[in-house]
């Protein structure tokens, strides 16, 4: 039985693909219990040749390829396909660490009834994030108690998901947007009833110029923003009610308005007015209130300032 499917989606990263996808082959804990499931999505470059080159022979590797629709919809079409008990999302451009393959393999069989595995990571710099995740190793939480007890990352590849989890609940990636993990981490941990942070390293982190999230589409950034709050209070507003649980939620869509002035900073005068008119004040001060993250208020105070007597919206 195949434990672990692993889906890369692949654009345009024939720098990196290579060690991304030998950090995975060449751990001993592939063999056997994990299937590669290699996602093409219409990659202009090389990458898939040197993916095909690095697989070649190795069972247990499954290419598909597609049309370039970005990386939500890869990683749906890789979603769909996979036949372990879990699946881990790795980004075609980062790596694993040595060893993590296999250390994240034996917190599996630890917690076989572990619905949401969180791993730590590092950064390709060698340095540690400065989030500070507040869960005890190795203890299972609800979703809710899990969002609650840190501000928790949302890339959802520092997650491992059961396949079953996943199917059951529908989850989907949003399809062309920047920031979907924003919107459909804690919606996905939310539903969780058991999820374990696994405290060791298992991932790297590669920070380099040209990959998505340091694109400087700063209003598209903005706009898809506006669209993960949108989606995160609509959940919040019709799923999780008035309670703790909408508390919890909604110090996520505040999160969310924080994401929106920090690339608003970042526009022109026309630019800040495209995005006014996707902006709505009560959207934005809700959840900031709600979850009593009221330092947001002062970014909500200096987009409206700036719009006062050019957007009506404001």
């Amino acid at each position: 039985m195949t434990q672990l499917s692993i889906v890369v989606p692949v654009y345009a990263v024939e720098a990196w693909i290579e060690r991304c996808l030998r950090s995975i082959v060449d751990d001993p804990g592939f063999a056997d219990v994990c299937e590669l499931i290699v996602v093409d999505d219409g990659s202009p470059d090389r990458s898939m040749t040197i993916a095909e080159r690095v697989c070649k022979g190795r069972s247990g590797v499954r290419f598909i390829r597609k049309i370039n629709e970005g990386l939500g919809a890869a990683r749906n079409v890789g979603a769909a396909a996979v036949r372990g008990e879990y699946v881990w999302f790795i980004d075609s451009d980062d790596w694993l660490t040595e060893g993590g393959l296999s250390r994240v393999l034996r917190a599996l069989r630890l917690h076989p009834s572990v619905e949401v595995l969180n791993i730590d990571y590092v950064m390709s710099d060698g340095k540690h994030s400065t989030v500070v995740n507040h869960a005890v190793p190795d203890r299972f939480y609800s979703g809710e108690d899990y969002l609650a007890c840190s501000c928790v990352q949302n890339a959802v590849q520092y997650y491992v998901w059961s396949t079953a989890f996943y199917r059951t609940h529908g989850l989907r990636f949003e399809q062309d947007i920047y920031h979907e993990d924003a919107l459909f981490t804690p919606l996905a941990l939310y539903r969780a009833q058991r999820v374990i942070r696994h405290p060791h390293d298992c991932y790297v982190y590669n920070l380099r110029e040209g990959s998505i999230m340091s694109s400087g589409k700063f209003l598209k950034h903005a706009l898809d923003m506006v669209r993960v709050l949108q989606g995160l209070e609509h959940f919040r507003l019709t799923t999780s009610g008035g309670g703790r649980g909408g508390r919890v939620l909604a110090s996520y869509s505040a999160l969310a308005v924080g994401g929106i002035y920090y690339y608003w900073k970042r526009l022109d005068g026309h630019e800040r007015m495209l995005l006014a008119a996707r902006l709505n004040m009560v959207e934005l001060v809700r959840p900031v209130l709600h979850s009593w993250r009221l330092k947001y208020l002062f970014a909500i105070a200096a987009m409206r300032t700036s719009l006062v007597g050019r957007a009506s919206i404001f």
